[in-house]
């Protein structure tokens, strides 16, 4: 019987399928609904994801499955994703709300199957996918930019002031902080691995996605952001860092006496905390966090269940606000589908087993990453991207839900698979 080998086209398929992920998805709207963006973008993702399973299928059933065997014997990495994915089903079946869990469900396995296909295509995936992603992250810098200043808007809007319309082609202006501080570094990783005219163009690319994280005058971006430059500096050296760290500190200082709105905004934050409370100086976001906090109380092992803490909110936030009204004492009747704080959220959700695999999945690829042959500059990308997107994505998990939004979701399953790919010793 002839060897099976292959299928070059099926494969090259898969690989165009995860750029075209990377580059459609951000730029995905649907102008007609009221939701312009959540909705179509997670069909967009599901798409991909259950498409890309279906190709996997056929390359393996047709051609070869060596790559699926390489794969394998990366025990860790094939261990954490199924880990990932069982867990999930567990705490669906154990569920409070088994409807909404199983709709959850259905998003969490179509975040695996991007972060396995991303994986197995990974070696198929050129730079181009960088190179593509650089006009994206432009279309929606300079159109939040014109939406945030009044210049031009092509939705039409319902928000109560100016700035909640600076959406861009992604979503709210949280959402447009969180992807645009991914993709800086993203940037920043690949303009300090290659030569030539990609470093120029992944460097503007940085830029345009630093000035659009500014306008977006998304605060916890902001932070995370400015925190991650630093450990990127530091895996380079420790003067460089300093360097870096000195720069960012001067800048902050010229934002503050220029009056740029999120600098400003950050500067107040301790005198908001002292006059109005933690409540009030956060946004409101207390309330949904101590909702959280003990929605993982009452559940620690399982959780809730997978998305249902929407639907228990309303009932835990009156009793935090009774237990904690001191703390609370800005909070309103708002009702929130999201924590705003993913670290709460997937323990709230999925129990501590759940968290220690979310966590361990990030220690795993960064381990990984760092085994890396530095040969490939796609594998240099890799390892000098992964700690400081760690560090950006855990911080950023403090405050808003970049797990819970198609966008951001699907650009770090694809990134964690691409990561997963291009890091073979």
């Amino acid at each position: 019987m002839p060897e099976k080998r292959e299928l070059p086209s099926v494969v090259a398929t898969l690989g165009w399928l995860v750029t075209a992920g990377v580059v459609v998805i951000p730029l995905l709207v649907a102008p007609d609904f009221l939701d312009r963006f959540r909705v179509v973008k997670e069909s967009a993702a599901r798409t991909e994801g259950f498409l890309g399973l279906f190709l996997v299928v056929v390359a393996i059933a047709f051609g070869s499955a060596d790559r699926l065997r390489e794969m394998l014997r990366e025990r860790a990495v094939a261990a954490i994703l199924i880990a990932g994915v069982v867990w999930s089903g567990i705490t669906t079946l154990t569920s409070t709300h088994r409807a909404l869990s199983v709709e959850s469900f259905i998003t969490i396995l179509t975040s695996a199957l991007i972060f396995f296909i991303s994986w197995y295509a990974a070696p198929r995936v050129p730079l181009l996918v960088f190179d593509l992603l650089v006009p994206v992250v432009l279309i929606n810098a300079v159109l939040a930019a014109m939406q945030e200043y009044g210049i031009y808007n092509p939705f039409t809007s319902f928000a109560p002031y100016r700035h909640l319309s600076a959406t861009g082609l992604i979503g709210n202006p949280n959402i447009v902080g969180t992807y645009m501080s991914l993709a800086v570094i993203v940037f920043a990783a690949a303009a300090s691995s290659v030569p030539g005219w990609r470093r120029y163009l992944y460097t503007f690319g940085a830029l345009c996605a630093a000035a659009s994280v500014v306008v977006s005058r998304t605060r916890t971006a902001l932070i995370a952001l400015m925190v991650a430059i630093v450990i990127f500096a530091v895996g380079r050296s420790l003067k460089r860092a300093a360097v870096v760290a000195a720069a960012l500190a001067v800048l902050f200082a010229i934002g503050f006496a220029a009056g740029v709105p999120v600098v400003r905004r950050l500067a107040a934050v301790p005198k908001r905390v002292a006059a109005n409370g933690l409540e009030v100086a956060t946004s409101g976001r207390m309330g949904p966090n101590l909702a959280a906090l003990q929605m993982f109380r009452d559940h620690p092992v399982t959780g809730m269940g997978p998305g249902t803490f929407k639907y228990h909110y309303m009932q835990y936030h009156a009793t935090t606000w009774l237990r904690y009204k001191s703390l609370l004492r800005g909070t309103s009747a708002t009702s929130f589908s999201e924590a705003h704080n993913d670290h709460l959220q997937v323990l709230a959700e999925a129990g501590l087993p759940g968290y220690a695999i979310f966590l361990a999945a990030i220690g795993i690829l960064a381990f990984h990453a760092r085994r890396a042959d530095a040969d490939d500059p796609r594998a240099r990308i890799a390892r000098t991207m992964v700690i400081p997107l760690a560090t950006l994505l855990l911080l950023l998990c403090l405050a808003q839900f970049p797990l819970h939004v198609a966008v951001t979701r699907q650009l770090l399953m694809t990134l964690a698979g691409l990561v997963a790919g291009w890091s073979r010793p």
